[in-house]
């Protein structure tokens, strides 16, 4: 009753989670803000049962809780008593207005809009979700019973994958960890004979993205137009609808008109009718005729100055550099925010320079990365060295480098593979890359800065020469930083 005092007291303010609690909670007692989301929850029902038809109490997505616009509950019939008609309120609502804690943030009308839209999107997608946990207990009492049906599996395996590109999107960035680790465990488990052992796994995955989706979801950054003019047109080619939906409700704020193609086909047809600013490209169609990697070599070879970023639930190097290879502009990984995804495309649009920090050195001859390490350790510069390309990537987002430098010939991952890929990523294409090289010959040397190389040390290292350029490299790199600041 206090909650539905203070809302009828204010019909035009939003009160954060926090404000609340200051207000209605007794000084001894210090509940966390989840049980203000349970006693709102708790609110609708009673008013539901109290013969309300629509939905009284709005929440404002990143904000807090309002009463509902008049009009919005302009048409039911069921009348509630005004502040002043309620006798037992000892509370002064002047009190209420003045806490300073409660004052309404300074959010955009449009802004407010597309947070509510974004919190009923998110309600509703919630409710699909508990529909794909359903499947995957399903799936679970197939396998200890007896074979599962394929097409029980081949759906659950499609649902895991999507459930694992969408989640971090609507705020839930470890249960997209933990669907993935379910898409994971069906693809590699699918000709299993031990069922048992597969149907413990997945029964306990599913518990534990249940456990994940229980938690509050992150808050997104509302990237905002203040021009409210369109500027360009985005492309979305993903048979995830509701991912691809989502992400057009804050494109639209930030002033980006969205299409939407939820196949490769479909999209064929809307660049041959006009074609984007720039295109994100999902890896995976249920259709296995559908190859989003052939689809981007045609757009390269067509139309090569539309920028596409890949945006997948894979993450595995070798993607990154097939994606590399064909010329994509960048690659995400769909656990990664709306908001993210929407700042590398604005970037994009409007490319900025950007640098980070320390030096790694890739090279699988130990005696070549000791000395290295020895030489520039001298000069208090902080060396990684990495004998095994295929933990290149792993180590360059732990670490964040101020340099590479890579050798060319290496298993697995050459020096240029691992080149490709960085320049491939929004976050990484600006950072200096430094080749080293037995290599005497100059049209090799030549394709090497082609390949986006800032610098190329001939082996075998000689000291005098090998120190002063990368020092040079490491001073010109301070001074870009200075002048961005």
């Amino acid at each position: 009753y206090a909650l539905l005092e203070i809302f009828l007291s204010n019909p035009s303010r939003i009160f954060s989670r926090d404000a609340l609690l200051n207000r209605i909670w007794p000084n001894d007692d210090f509940p966390s803000e989840e049980a203000v989301t349970t006693q709102i929850k708790g609110l609708r029902q009673k008013l539901k049962a109290a013969g309300m038809t629509v939905d009284l109490i709005q929440t404002v997505y990143g904000v807090g809780y309002r009463l509902k616009e008049q009009e919005d509950v302009k048409k039911h019939s069921l009348k509630f008593p005004t502040i002043t008609q309620h006798k037992n309120s000892q509370k002064n609502p002047n009190q209420i207005i003045t806490n300073s804690s409660m004052n309404k943030p300074n959010f955009t009308p449009e802004e407010i809009k597309t947070m509510a839209i974004i919190e009923d999107m998110r309600e509703s997608y919630q409710e699909n979700i508990k529909e794909k946990l359903e499947l995957f207990l399903q799936l679970v009492l197939q396998l200890l019973t007896n074979a599962p049906v394929p097409t029980l599996l081949e759906q659950s395996q499609v649902e895991a994958h999507r459930l694992a590109g969408s989640l971090g999107s609507f705020g839930f960035p470890d249960s997209s960890k933990v669907a993935r680790e379910i898409e994971l465990l069906l693809q590699n488990n699918a000709n299993n004979n031990d069922r048992q052992e597969v149907a413990y796994q997945l029964r306990k995955l599913t518990k534990k993205l249940e456990r994940t989706l229980q938690k509050l979801p992150s808050t997104p950054n509302i990237i905002t137009n203040s021009s409210n003019i369109v500027t360009s047109e985005l492309l979305i080619i993903d048979d995830d609808i509701a991912l691809a939906e989502r992400i057009k409700v804050e494109a639209k704020i930030c002033g980006l008109q969205v299409k939407i193609a939820s196949s490769l086909e479909a999209a064929k047809a809307v660049i041959t009718d006009s074609l984007p600013d720039v295109i994100l490209l999902d890896l995976s169609f249920p259709n296995d005729e559908e190859n989003a990697l052939a689809f981007l070599a045609a757009v390269r070879q067509k139309k090569s100055d539309i920028p596409v970023l890949i945006f997948t639930a894979h993450d595995q190097l070798s993607y990154r550099l097939d994606a590399a290879r064909l010329g994509a502009d960048g690659f995400l990984n769909k656990s990664i925010g709306v908001s993210e995804v929407l700042t590398v495309v604005t970037e994009l649009l409007k490319p900025k320079f950007t640098t980070e920090a320390k030096v790694i050195v890739v090279d699988d001859d130990h005696l070549v990365l000791n000395l290295v390490r020895r030489l520039l350790s001298n000069k208090d510069i902080e060396v990684i060295i990495l004998q095994d390309s295929r933990k290149f990537w792993e180590l360059l987002e732990a670490t964040h480098p101020d340099l590479l430098i890579l050798d060319i010939k290496m298993p697995e991952f050459s020096g240029i593979d691992l080149c490709q890929v960085v320049r491939n990523d929004p976050k990484w294409r600006h950072l200096p890359v430094v080749f080293m090289s037995v290599t005497p010959h100059k049209e090799i040397i030549a394709k090497f800065y082609e390949m986006g190389a800032d610098d190329y040390l001939q082996k075998p290292i000689i000291e005098s020469e090998f120190v002063p350029r990368i020092l040079n490299r490491l001073e010109l790199i301070k001074q870009r930083k200075r002048l961005k600041n």
